[in-house]
């Protein structure tokens, strides 16, 4: 599979970063999200909620579990790192930004660690609710109220399908060699990043096992001749 990201300026924060080619309303982020949209999400995602839990559901598989954050020295479990994206995933629901889909019943995982990591993010996500959002229940109003309630409603479900799809889709891949995937895509995409002029594009083959990144000029795309 080809990824091609466009190297665009972050409207809100500053900074250069990477975009999915033809996703003009992303945000340019850095080697992590580079990774992230290769690897953990799926074909034909289009960037609602219920699409990015099931891609940060699918990070336990491509991450190795623990393995990635432990190699990053973080302090900090998976399943809170992972919940740390939620209060932004909210704000964007709450915005208006974001979509979310209804969840299907699901059952529980088969494995006691991949229920216990759905679980501890769920819960990671209440405490950090409740202090970066210490009086929404008190100030939302009914609409938002019924979105908060949508929102925490299809955490655990969209949790396990996306955990669930990404050990199919990676079933010949061996864990180890996820990870090693994820982290070269995430190396190579902030080496690159250093020396974009914006005009670049950054392409991310995946190949069974196989991951290259490289920049890529359009201009060469044409002959002068």
């Amino acid at each position: 599979m080809l990824f091609e990201f466009e190297c665009a300026e972050h409207r809100e924060f500053g900074g250069k970063g990477w975009r999915l080619k033809g996703h003009p309303n992303f945000e340019p982020l850095q080697g992590m999200a580079v990774a992230h949209d290769c690897m953990e999400h799926f074909p034909k995602d289009t960037g609602t909620i219920d699409q990015e839990f099931m891609a940060l559901g699918a990070s336990y598989v491509t991450r190795e579990g623990e393995s990635y954050y432990q190699h990053k020295g973080s302090m900090w479990s998976a399943a809170h790192n992972v919940a740390s994206d939620m209060p932004r995933l909210l704000q964007g629901l709450l915005g208006g930004e974001y979509s979310l889909y209804p969840p299907p019943k699901t059952r529980r995982m088969q494995e006691d660690y991949e229920e216990n990591f759905v679980i501890d993010v769920y819960n990671e996500t209440i405490s950090l609710m409740k202090s970066e959002f210490p009086d929404q229940d008190r100030e939302a109003d009914e609409k938002d109220q019924a979105l908060i309630k949508d929102f925490m409603a299809g955490i655990v479900p969209w949790f396990r399908i996306g955990l669930r799809r990404a050990k199919r889709r990676y079933r010949s891949v061996p864990s180890f060699q996820l990870c090693h995937m994820f982290q070269t895509i995430e190396k190579e995409a902030d080496k690159h990043l250093k020396h974009a002029e914006g005009y670049e594009l950054l392409q991310v083959n995946m190949t069974g096992r196989d991951v290259t990144v490289r920049l890529h000029y359009p201009e060469d795309d044409y002959d002068d001749g």
